[in-house]
């Protein structure tokens, strides 16, 4: 708050430091160091502003630190959902994500739900939760496709069932009663349940990048 110099020596006081100077010392020995200055450069004309309080006249050049540019990389986010078993497919989550982790791809895997086992880092998880709760999750995790890679026959699915109402691309095994459930829709892909987790991977990704360029082309 930049209070007058008794406030300021007060402060001092419960935190000195090492000069021992007192607020009136401390402002005249940097005023003295500024004027001799070639040339004086603030980050902001904020900072410029509250040192011009004290030296009006000093002449300050506002220029922001340079900076290396920032660039955000391309995330395709997979979930899966429920609780992850060997049976659901742990084994090829966890293939594909060291995968993807291993070849630096834009493929990065969220289990909406717990594992039966410890997890790697590249494959992080919500935790368990009620299954009215899951629409929610979903929306809050906002994944680009739902990935259900059960490796044996489903009876029916209620997560499948989510997974339809959400409207996101998925991705499921040719097991059990997901191809009939998932026949007719559009966004919904099936692969043999023993593929490879390079086939399970690139299945994962055209999908984004065809929907990324809808957006664009309807843009």
């Amino acid at each position: 708050g930049e209070p007058e110099d008794s406030g300021c020596n007060l402060c001092i006081q419960g935190r000195p430091h090492a000069w021992a100077l007192n607020i009136s010392e401390w402002r005249a020995a940097w005023a003295a160091t500024l004027r001799r200055a070639d040339r004086v450069v603030a980050p902001s004309k904020s900072v410029a502003d509250k040192v011009h309080r004290y030296l009006p006249h000093l002449v300050i050049q506002v220029a922001p630190h340079a900076e290396p540019p920032i660039t955000f990389p391309r995330i395709v986010k997979v979930a899966l959902l429920g609780a992850l078993s060997r049976s659901k497919g742990l084994a090829i989550a966890l293939a594909v994500a060291e995968f993807a982790e291993r070849t630096r791809s834009p493929l990065t895997l969220r289990l909406i739900g717990h594992a039966a086992e410890p997890l790697p880092k590249y494959l992080t998880a919500t935790g368990s939760y009620d299954a009215d709760d899951l629409p929610g999750l979903i929306a809050v995790e906002r994944p680009d496709v739902l990935w259900l890679p059960s490796q044996v026959p489903e009876t029916f699915s209620f997560t499948l069932s989510t997974a339809i109402a959400s409207g996101l691309p998925i991705v499921a095994s040719d097991l059990g009663s997901f191809p009939e459930r998932l026949q007719g829709i559009a966004k919904a892909l099936l692969l043999p349940f023993d593929a490879s987790p390079e086939s399970w991977h690139h299945a994962l990704l055209p999908r984004l990048w065809q929907r990324y360029s809808n957006v664009a082309v309807g843009s």
